[in-house]
């Protein structure tokens, strides 16, 4: 590899003292880790000042398979300001070890390291790398220490710089580290990111290369080391204290907090508090104090000062854990009885839930103790004046929950944990105008889960302020008014950028986003508009937004038919939200949605996702809440996307009573369980069943939402597709128009959804021998999904029902090109041998018989038969390829085949179909099988 001209002397230079710019430093140690000249030339060059005394022969660099003392030397680890480190092995006790070749320039140095390596190996803290020995080979000072296969902490802050919560875990365990070695007399004199090393979930201090215990002359790292120590004084615990602050608000921001470490720069104040709340800022700036003397007075309280940072004061996800422990204990009273600073506001809750199931009490009880240390957080002044804002329209979203008529306690424990954490307030992207009384009694609505109620509590659209019309346009989206919600929502964006409020302008772009690019289709205009938030939000340095609208670009990819970007985006921004420890409920909505996308491509790991979203929300809501219940619908249909019918309608009925205990039988939560119900029951012949589960569902929905929602549409194809199933052909094509004309009023008439509902119309006309009719819905819905990417299994659907209708029209030329295509399409979305390919094998069959292909079609209908029977598909369709199987046999001569299929398949119909059976019975009469009908 011809990469030895990219690193020069001054880099490696440089690179050793930590001067390299950021850029720089990362080409510089790609080329370290990929090129063997490139690392031969660091040894040598740092090599030639490691030598044991001034006047001894350096010795070569060593290769791999050098001996150094007991430790055999392989690659090459880390480049670090005094040494290099590499991968070894002891010979004498089999085991790897972490090899550092220590700067030793004469004999007080020797005997300083051997001495401090004594000291260090007495020490045994989860946080600090165990030394193991110290010595003298080959002329080079070394030590050996325990081996991490981990990367550093300066790499990953490279990548993507760590949230504040996840960076006080990690440097808490730091401080616990540093204090138990200077417990044991170790000072370290060079903390930094790339000293300390990931080991799964922790920080571990490694690098004791210039560790000292006695003070000795100055050195460290330039811009981590203490000003104090830049003048000149000996390190010391104070000092160490100062550099471990300077790594961690680099592990936040991704920058160091001053340009320099001199006590001027010092003075000026750390330069960047971005994503740092303000409780955190106070313990820093401390740690940061230019005087040692000010500082805290040693680690200990360090780490106890990071550990109450980090301790769960986030109020709703804790509280319903625990409160089947608690209630009765007394512990709502202590609580209330928590200290108060006496200028936060008292939340004068008490009274309205003083009657409350004890999960609303302690929810509320844990809300309080949030706000109240936030509020403490804030003054009221600048920034301030702006946080104190949002806060007061946080409390006059929780008093208006808490006033509103009988919601039932599911639904208050649901809006309650829903709502943004109080620290949100105090984070990037604050946005509060004065707090509105005019907009609560809709927040407190929508959040109990009441649209409709919501909208009509609205005031007048012309008195929209940006919050107010980002609530409009949230309404709107989940009432399935997509115009509305479109144009309130870019009225929203137009307010938030007049008032220069940028986080609310970032919500309202990801909810218009999912508007247009998910619901709407339309992917680009979607696309586009997260691309706009997320350039705010990086400008803001808000991370939980930019995730938040990577989660709706992977809606929007999955949308647009690109599965694997959609998986990898969504994958991503989960990843995101869990580091930046984002509230429970936020990040199983991702995990639903990841879960979800892969569901719906036939992956298997969707399972494992939508068991960690059911976790997180059981965790906050308790495992009998419908949004629980929600997400075990969707693990449901999992097991009926594999076939599994019997396990799934199980669940689902399990579901239903259980969401029926928890909020009555006449909620549109149950809605959900009993739409899966449904398409179960349809999927496995159950057509009563399948009916009554589908009226049910369209009262509820009716009832919540109106008769203008997409979710009532889609009841109505559900009820007319089991009306086709059964027969009920008149009733099949009611259900189907009424389906159209609901969606077209919401989406148009040019979207998928649309044309999804056409194509069962066109087989609902196709029966009825309207088909002209059917020829041009059909032709219509192939236009649109062949004009709208994303829509491949629509589109075969749509085509599979065009052969069809051509081969009943005895258009065989036709009905092949259309049924090939549908195949193809088909083929490519679940391989050769999926049950999805059954209906599309069937009808091939149909066409071979009608042109007397007879061994072609007993192929087909066979491999049909098969996947059907194997994945307990329902018998009246096992009984369609049986019948056609019956004429295939009759036709090469198999009599007693044919009566014995034809009997079959009468005998799995049941009641079901009587135009099929009819058939059936008629063929029996005429082909000499005097069986009783239907046996």
């Amino acid at each position: 590899m011809d990469r030895v001209h990219c690193i020069s002397a001054n880099d490696l230079a440089e690179l050793l003292e930590d001067r390299l710019p950021p850029a720089r430093r990362a080409v510089v140690l790609a080329d370290l880790e990929r090129c063997d000249e490139c690392r031969a030339i660091a040894r040598a060059w740092a090599l030639s000042s490691f030598a044991a005394t001034p006047t001894a022969t350096r010795p070569d660099a060593p290769d791999a398979g050098t001996l150094i003392g007991p430790f055999r030397i392989d690659a090459l680890l880390g480049v670090g300001a005094m040494g290099l480190v590499f991968r070894g092995h002891d010979t004498t006790l089999e085991r790897d070890v972490a090899v550092k070749l220590v700067r030793a320039g004469d004999a007080a140095d020797r005997e300083r390291a051997l001495h401090e390596a004594r000291l260090l190996a007495t020490v045994r803290h989860p946080n600090v790398i165990a030394v193991h020995a110290a010595g003298l080979g080959d002329g080079v000072a070394y030590l050996a220490m325990e081996l991490v296969d981990g990367t550093s902490l300066d790499r990953m802050i490279a990548q993507r710089p760590l949230g504040w919560r996840a960076a006080v875990r990690g440097f808490r365990g730091v401080a616990a580290g540093l204090a138990a070695l200077h417990a044991a007399g170790v000072i370290h004199r060079d903390i930094k990111p790339a000293n300390l090393l990931v080991d799964r979930d922790a920080l571990r201090i490694a690098d004791f290369g210039l560790a000292t215990t006695d003070g000795g002359a100055p050195a460290g790292t330039r811009g981590y080391v203490a000003p104090e120590v830049l003048a000149g004084a000996p390190a010391t615990a104070a000092s160490d204290q100062f550099s471990l602050f300077v790594a961690l608000v680099e592990a936040i921001t991704g920058r160091r907090p001053f340009a320099a470490t001199a006590e001027s720069d010092v003075r000026g104040g750390v330069r960047d508090w971005t994503g740092i709340p303000a409780r955190l800022r106070r313990v820093i700036a401390r740690g940061l104090a230019p005087a040692a003397s000010a500082r805290w007075p040693d680690l200990g309280a360090v780490e106890r000062r990071l550990a109450a940072l980090t301790e769960p004061r986030r109020w709703p996800w804790v509280i319903a854990a625990l409160a089947a422990a608690i209630v009765g204990s007394g512990a709502i009273a202590l609580l209330a009885r928590t200290p108060r600073t006496p200028t936060v506001p008292t939340l004068a809750w008490t009274s309205r839930v003083a009657t409350a199931p004890a999960p609303v009490r302690l929810a509320t009880a844990g809300y309080q103790i949030a706000w109240r240390a936030a509020y403490a957080d804030t003054d009221a002044t600048g920034d301030g004046a702006r946080q104190r804002r949002c806060l007061a329209r946080a409390r006059g979203r929780v008093e208006a929950i808490l006033d509103a008529v009988d919601p039932g306690p599911a639904a208050v424990l649901r809006a309650l944990a829903e709502l943004p954490e109080p620290a949100r307030c105090l984070g990037p992207g604050v946005d509060a105008g004065p707090p509105s009384t005019a907009s609560r009694p809709a927040e407190a609505a929508r959040a109990l889960g009441q649209p409709r109620a919501a909208w009509a509590l609205l005031p007048p659209a012309p008195d929209d302020d940006a919050a107010l019309a980002l609530l409009r346009g949230q309404i709107a989206h989940e009432l399935q008014d997509l115009p509305a919600a479109e144009a309130a929502l870019r009225r929203a964006i137009e307010l938030a950028s007049s008032e220069d409020l940028d986080g609310l302008r970032i919500d309202a772009q990801v909810e218009l986003a999912i508007v247009i690019g998910f619901d709407q289709d339309r992917h680009d205009a979607g696309a586009a508009t997260v691309d706009a938030a997320v350039v705010t939000a990086r400008r803001l340095g808000d991370r939980r937004r930019a995730a938040s609208a990577a989660v709706a670009l992977g809606l929007i990819g999955f949308a647009r038919g690109d599965q694997a970007h959609a998986v990898a985006t969504l994958t991503a921004a989960l990843t995101e939200l869990e580091q930046l420890d984002a509230p429970p409920l936020e990040r199983a909505r991702a995990e639903l949605r990841l879960g979800w996308v892969l569901r719906e491509g036939g992956s298997a790991d969707a399972r494992s996702h939508l068991e960690r979203a059911r976790a997180l929300r059981a965790a906050v809501l308790g495992p009998d809440h419908p949004a629980v219940a929600a997400i075990d619908v969707e693990l449901g249909m999992v097991d009926a996307r594999a076939g599994r019918y019997p396990q799934a309608i199980a669940s689902y009925l399990a579901i239903i009573a259980r969401t029926t205990a928890a909020v009555g039988a006449d909620d549109v939560a149950l809605a959900g369980p009993l739409s899966a119900l449904g398409a179960a029951q349809l999927a496995t012949g159950d057509y009563a069943g399948a009916e009554a589960s589908f009226g049910r569902v369209l009262t509820l929905r009716r009832a919540a939402f109106g008769d203008r929602h997409l979710d009532v549409a889609r009841t109505h194809l559900n009820l007319a597709t089991t009306a086709y199933y059964q027969g009920k052909i008149d009733a099949a094509i009611e259900a189907y128009r009424a389906a159209d004309a609901t969606a077209r009023s919401i989406l148009g008439g040019d979207h998928p959804e649309v044309a999804t509902i056409g194509s069962g119309l066109a087989l609902a006309l196709l029966q009825a021998g309207r088909n002209d009719e059917a020829r041009t819905v059909l032709t219509d819905a192939t236009t649109i999904y062949r004009r709208r990417p994303g829509h491949d299994r629509e589109l075969a659907d749509a085509l599979m029902t065009l052969g069809m209708l051509e081969l009943t029209a005895e258009r065989p030329t036709e009905a092949r090109a259309a049924l090939d295509a549908s195949f193809a399409v088909q083929r490519q979305l679940y391989g050769d041998d999926h049950v999805e390919l059954a209906p599309i094998l069937s009808i091939r069959a149909e066409l071979e018989l009608a042109e007397h292909h007879l061994d072609a079609a007993e192929r087909l209908l066979t491999t049909a038969r098969r996947l059907r029977l194997d994945h307990d598909v329902a018998p009246q369709l096992v009984a369609e390829n049986e019948y056609v199987l019956a004429l295939v046999a009759w036709e090469q001569g198999r009599r007693a085949d044919a009566r014995a299929l034809a009997r079959s398949a009468r005998g799995r119909l049941g009641d079901a179909r009587p135009d099929l059976a009819a058939a059936i019975d008629d063929w029996r009469r005429g082909h000499g099988d005097r069986a009783p009908t239907g046996r």
